[in-house]
């Protein structure tokens, strides 16, 4: 349980649930009550006997974009969002057409027990490492008729970036790689999406970044050290 009778705040806060679709709303917002128990034990049974999540469907005819879709997070977050039934664009080097399969399966279970239709997937490949790339994957997004009579994303995920290659760290652009593909890739992107209007008024957005894994802060020197032999210095 999230909430012990007689418990300090500092002792439910510091257990704040770190579950899914089972954790009611105001156990999420750091105050729960010993209704929040109640509300997540009928949520499990009721799982129990449908064999059901109770998240399934919930983003039934929903639109997400998913940039950087195609591998690691990106493509994790996408078959999360096809299991819930929303409909998915992925963007990537490559289409991703494995991942579009997958989603494709994924989308049709979570709608076998519905009348309504399965959620759509496809999948554009575009190197958004330069500003041109950016531009054109706009432009080909606002091409797709059904996201216009949608009225645009309800949700946007921005996964896309790349590791510190110091053997090769530009772009052609003339751009550091990590700053083109973790900055300014997903800036253009944004800003495109919204001057065509193909974003939901309330459209959420969620930006994904990981680079640091890759590139220890060892000292200064260190870092000193290896821009100098990038540089050829």
């Amino acid at each position: 349980g999230c909430r012990r009778r007689g418990a300090s705040a500092a002792y439910v806060l510091s257990r704040r649930p770190r579950a899914g679709g089972e954790v009611a709303p105001e156990a999420w917002r750091g105050r729960p009550t010993l209704a929040s128990d109640v509300f997540s034990f009928g949520l499990v049974l009721w799982e129990l006997l449908t064999r059901r999540s109770a998240a399934d469907g919930l983003l039934q005819s929903r639109r997400a974009l998913v940039v950087g879709g195609t591998r690691g997070i990106g493509r994790g977050i996408a078959l999360a969002l096809a299991n819930n039934a929303a409909s998915v664009t992925i963007v990537g080097r490559s289409r991703g057409d494995a991942v579009v399969r997958a989603m494709t399966e994924r989308g049709r279970k979570a709608t076998a027990a519905t009348s309504t239709p399965p959620p759509v997937f496809n999948s554009h490949a575009f190197d958004l490492s330069t500003v041109g790339g950016c531009v054109a994957l706009v432009a080909e997004l606002a091409q797709d008729k059904d996201l216009g009579d949608h009225g645009g994303y309800d949700y946007v995920f921005f996964t896309v970036g790349v590791w510190p290659n110091f053997s090769d760290p530009f772009t052609a652009d003339g751009i550091e790689r990590v700053v083109a593909l973790d900055l300014l890739a997903r800036h253009i992107v944004l800003k495109g999406l919204f001057e065509r209007e193909l974003l939901q008024p309330n459209a959420r957005i969620m930006n994904t970044l990981a680079s640091t894994q890759n590139f220890p802060l060892v000292d200064a020197d260190w870092v000193k050290q290896r821009v100098q032999t990038s540089a050829g210095v």
